[in-house]
């Protein structure tokens, strides 16, 4: 249904692009009802200047393909608005006298650096950097995989290179602008900063120790906010985005932390959701907070599912049926005492992944229609 909503939305954002920048491919905006065109924005919201929409949106497209497999969407819907997505951010990169990419002028949803809300307008957001990234390397991907005719991948290599480094301030914490002059600003409900962590992990996370210490770190500052200004609990969805990034980490105590509020904070006596705690209709966490809990029990890859990866201890036992992931298995998972007991995994295509639990290896080979039933007590690879 979102992809179908976007996509209805074609014409209106390819004239954002070209009215407002006069640049080619699509520029999906903040906002949007029956209408997909650019309206949203003022001095202290300047929403048109930020470049994130198209790559949010095209990673849903492209993750609907990951999880179902379904070749006819991947070549009619998820590909072009890729690359639609991805001709307006190739026009509007600009380069420094290193011949770095970069994004000037960019916003960072609803934050500033310290110093006022007249500074929104800012250099570098890691939100845009992070978005970007992941959007050229889903193209690579596929045009390695022999999806895209005549595709530009060393283009999109070479904007994936000259993209900024993720940045970690003095004081370990994640950078939301990577710009030396701009400084984080942590009183704030919003962490698009952490956007990297909030579907597939960034690469860049996997690899460097010291950008996953400063993302725990990040998390940390802005739930240390939330716990103690007097409007701190507002902005739901914030908390799902908190707790992916956690779960993403394997940062439990965090991940659990940001599930107890969902849980106990933004829902009626009928069980409708809130914005605010007890105030404001807002269906966000509706499919935010399962989105979340399951994140934390199951994780995916295309080559990999990690079993229990956030687990607190609070959930000593329990069960899971029906997940999907991008391997193409659906998965039934059962534990007890914080340990796998039982697994099933039917392929709804030919599927080769591997399941991990910590330090412990499986390697599984199904053939579409085929389930594999795991014991977690029987020998394993390791």
């Amino acid at each position: 249904a979102y992809a179908d909503y976007m996509w209805s939305m074609m014409d209106d954002f390819r004239d954002n692009a070209r009215r407002l920048y006069g640049a080619t491919g699509i520029f999906v905006p903040s906002r949007s009802s029956d209408s997909g065109k650019t309206y949203h924005y003022s001095a202290w919201h300047p929403h048109l200047f930020w470049k994130a929409g198209g790559a949010w949106v095209s990673q849903f497209f492209y993750d609907y393909w990951q999880y179902t497999g379904d070749e006819r969407f991947l070549k009619e819907r998820a590909i072009p608005f890729m690359l639609a997505s991805a001709k307006f951010l190739s026009f509007i990169l600009t380069r420094d006298e290193e011949g770095k990419y970069m994004f000037v002028p960019c916003y960072s949803p609803e934050n500033a650096p310290p110093g006022g809300r007249q500074q929104q307008l800012t250099i570098n957001a890691t939100m845009d950097v992070g978005s970007a990234k992941q959007l050229f390397r889903n193209l690579i991907r596929l045009a390695e995989l022999g999806y895209i005719e005549n595709p530009k991948t060393e283009l999109w290599k070479e904007i994936v290179v000259g993209l900024p480094a993720y940045a970690v301030d003095e004081s370990g914490d994640l950078k939301e602008w990577i710009w030396p002059a701009h400084g984080n600003n942590n009183n704030h409900r919003h962490a698009s900063h952490l956007y990297p962590l909030f579907h597939e992990v960034d690469p860049d996370f996997k690899k460097d120790p010291q950008l996953r210490a400063a993302a725990v770190t990040a998390i940390e500052n802005r739930l240390k906010w939330r716990r103690t200004a007097g409007k701190g609990w507002e902005m739901s969805f914030g908390l799902v985005q908190l707790g992916l990034a956690a779960a993403h980490l394997g940062d439990t105590r965090h991940a659990y932390e940001c599930v107890d509020a969902l849980c106990n904070f933004y829902w009626s006596p009928s069980f409708t959701s809130y914005h605010n705690p007890g105030a404001i209709f807002n269906v966000d966490i509706c499919g935010g907070l399962p989105a979340l809990v399951t994140e934390m029990i199951l994780q995916s890859s295309p080559d990999e599912i990690t079993l229990l990866p956030a687990l607190p201890e609070q959930w000593p036992c329990g069960e899971v049926r029906g997940v999907r992931t991008r391997c193409g298995a659906i998965v039934d998972l059962s534990w007890k005492k914080g340990e796998p007991v039982a697994g099933v995994f039917r392929a709804e295509r030919k599927t080769s992944f591997r399941l991990r639990y910590r330090d412990r290896i499986w390697s599984l080979n199904l053939e579409a229609g085929q389930k594999e039933e795991i014991d977690a007590k029987a020998d394993q690879e390791t």
